[in-house]
């Protein structure tokens, strides 16, 4: 944890919230906004080439976890999924899709991972609805394989709402 830097900037408009969380110094910033409590904003900006992954978790742990993953692989494509954890492992894809909107873009040194979903998306089996008790965890690679992040590329901090 002492490399991990969090810095709040907070905005509450209405039912709005947002913040900003820097964490490892900067090498991974997480941006993220919750709309009328009904609409998750996450922008993820990290220092890799590789793929990035944000999820919400119970927990501070992977398992349990619902986890958007993406990048821009090396034909300059984009490519981003939606995720479910059963445990500490490769997370296997929802059978229910419920990334509203994205962006995956890379320049030479970081890639930006932009996507939008339901606060709650209905989707019991696989989705975590937005709280107060959930956690964001995070994590990233620097290859688009989805290797495995090994234990400095990921952590878990509370959502600040």
């Amino acid at each position: 944890m002492s490399s991990l830097l969090i810095l709040f900037l907070t905005c509450l408009v209405g039912n709005s919230f947002s913040a900003i969380e820097v964490i490892q110094n900067g090498t991974y910033v997480l941006d993220y906004s919750l709309i009328n409590n009904e609409t998750l904003v996450v922008k993820a900006t990290v220092e890799t080439l590789g793929w990035v992954g944000v999820g919400l978790s119970q927990t501070e742990n992977m398992a349990g976890a619902d986890i958007i993953l993406g990048g821009v692989n090396e034909n300059g494509e984009e490519y981003i999924g939606d995720y479910f954890a059963l445990g500490n492992s490769r997370p296997i894809e929802d059978i229910i899709n419920n990334i509203l909107t994205y962006n995956v873009t890379e320049n030479a040194t970081h890639t930006t991972l932009s996507f939008t979903r339901l606060a709650d998306t209905g989707d019991i089996d696989e989705d975590l609805p937005v709280s107060r008790s959930t956690y964001i965890i995070w994590a990233y690679h620097d290859t688009d394989s989805f290797a495995h992040h090994g234990v400095v590329n990921r952590g878990s901090i509370p959502l600040s709402l």
